[in-house]
């Protein structure tokens, strides 16, 4: 399965924020994990990285809702909650080794 870059289009960040485009999101909301203590220590993660470093998150989800609906304007709106249940976090992969695993993506 291809990776897919979530990063939202400018006319999207800007539809976004309440504010200018350099206070909009660059990702959609939800997208965003964040990790405690704990969890940190769970994942074996001893030392932070540095802010902009890269890192690949490998998880187990679970669907834990999903939710279709039609609107007036005839637009259907779909979402799926997804729960991680098991992650982990290693150095960024290599292009070469993510395109054996996903196959080429487009970003």
């Amino acid at each position: 399965m291809p990776l897919v870059n979530m990063k939202l289009s400018k006319k999207e960040a800007k539809a976004d924020s309440e504010t200018s485009i350099i206070d909009s999101p660059r990702y959609p909301w939800g997208l965003s994990i964040n990790l405690d203590e704990e969890s940190l220590t769970k994942l074996g993660v001893k030392e932070l990285p540095k802010t902009g470093d890269s890192k690949m998150v490998v998880a187990y989800v679970d669907v834990t809702e999903t939710h279709e609906s039609d609107s007036i304007d005839g637009k259907k709106r779909r979402n799926i909650r997804l729960q991680i249940t098991d992650m982990s976090i290693e150095e960024k992969a290599s292009k070469d080794v993510l395109k054996k695993l996903y196959g080429d993506s487009k970003k």
